[in-house]
């Protein structure tokens, strides 16, 4: 068997570039006429080992036929080659590139130079056209509330000051009997306009916060108005007593006014030295003085002064009233000059405090009734049906 011709294409060569030229075909770089060239010139090419007469070349003639087969085939599949062969169709175009450059200048006589191999050079991948970026939304400006005017409150009408309430005379019943005797301690003239009756005593400390409001209220009104203190003892406190009978000792020395204020100065009651030394520091006569108390003289006055307070309820210290009238409320200055006012512009020009209070209120405190009492079924002691009979109402505590 002859070896292979040297310088002849072997089949898969030949078989390799009609591939090539049938793809270039498919894509449209050759005619026809142009393919037919080029596959007449590699056919001839061969044709000096088919005239042999050696086995190869009868091997050579039925590869030669299947070329041609495959070479059909292969045309009939060109055009999916065409459409996915992105890298084997460049490689294709520069092999015919150099296949015609090699034709158009050795001519027909340069059939054995063997085609140049095509350079593997970089290859060019389509890149996918990337696809459209939509355009942002462009947000709407949102329309803004129109702004809503804040209701003007509606005006108010500034309050018109009450008209004063005309001065009027209090009810009968609202005044009480409170008689003024010449020996009761008073001071500003007996015919004042204003007549203010103090119960007070000289251990509550209440009473002692008042006292002052005695010299402010004559200062301020002069003599429109007459100040008149009257005991208001408590039978149980020794020393109560025996202070209202010193006050009542200075009074009869036209010094009630000056004790008066000495002691209510004091945070507690004096006793008897301390009455005595504040009566020899006003400078009293303290013979006379120390008598009065030695003997009671004015506890009895003190007393009544007691009963007095009882008969027209006055029951809280200090107690107040103006021309008959009751103070309510606390025991301030400015509510009992807001009576004192009150009665200034109220009272009777042709009535004397006397007549005022005449037909005022009062509680019988001893009168000629004698109330009784079933006390048979009550412990007792002493005789039956005697002619002083004591009740007495008390508890255990």
């Amino acid at each position: 068997m002859n070896g292979p011709v040297k310088g002849r294409k072997s089949m898969a060569s030949v078989a390799d570039e009609l591939q090539k030229l049938g793809a270039l075909k498919n894509e449209g770089l050759l005619t026809d006429a142009e393919f037919d060239a080029q596959k007449k010139k590699l056919l001839a090419e061969d044709e000096p080992a088919m005239a042999t007469g050696s086995t190869d070349n009868t091997f050579q003639k039925f590869g030669l036929f299947l070329l041609v087969l495959f070479f059909g085939v292969g045309l009939a599949v060109g055009k999916h080659w065409g459409s996915t062969g992105t890298v084997e169709a460049d490689s294709t175009t520069q092999w015919l590139a150099d296949r015609m450059s090699t034709t158009t200048t050795a001519g027909p006589t340069a059939q054995n130079v063997p085609p140049a191999t095509p350079t593997s050079g970089p290859v060019a991948v389509a890149q996918p056209s990337p696809a459209p970026t939509a355009a942002p939304a462009v947000a709407q400006p949102v329309a803004k509330p129109a702004p809503v005017p804040a209701a003007k409150p509606a005006p108010v009408a500034a309050a018109k000051p009450a008209p004063s309430a005309a001065p009027r005379t209090a009810p009968k019943d609202s005044v009480w009997k409170v008689p003024v005797a010449d020996t009761d301690a008073q001071i500003g003239p007996k015919d004042a306009p204003a007549t203010v009756v103090l119960f007070s005593n000289f251990e509550n400390s209440t009473c002692k916060s008042v006292a002052p409001n005695v010299q402010r209220l004559v200062q301020e009104y002069g003599k429109k108005v007459r100040v008149v203190f009257k005991h208001k003892v408590i039978p149980a406190s020794a020393d109560g007593i025996l202070a209202s009978e010193a006050a009542l000792a200075a009074s009869a020395q036209d010094k009630f006014w000056a004790f008066h204020d000495k002691v209510m100065a004091e945070p507690l009651v004096p006793n008897r030295a301390g009455l005595e030394a504040i009566a020899k520091g006003l400078g009293l006569k303290m013979g006379p003085f120390r008598k009065a108390l030695d003997k009671k003289t004015y506890r009895l006055q003190a007393l009544k002064d007691g009963l007095l307070s009882n008969a027209v309820a006055a029951h809280s210290m200090p107690n107040i009233l103006v021309n008959g009238v009751r103070t309510s409320g606390d025991k301030s200055y400015e509510v009992m000059k807001a009576l004192v006012d009150q009665q200034l512009a109220s009272r009777p020009k042709d009535k004397t405090y006397d007549q005022i209070v005449a037909d005022g209120r009062t509680f019988e405190q001893l009168g000629p009734s004698v109330g009784g009492f079933d006390t048979a079924d009550s412990p007792t002691l002493g005789k039956a049906g005697a002619r002083v009979q004591v009740v007495v109402f008390e508890d255990f505590q």
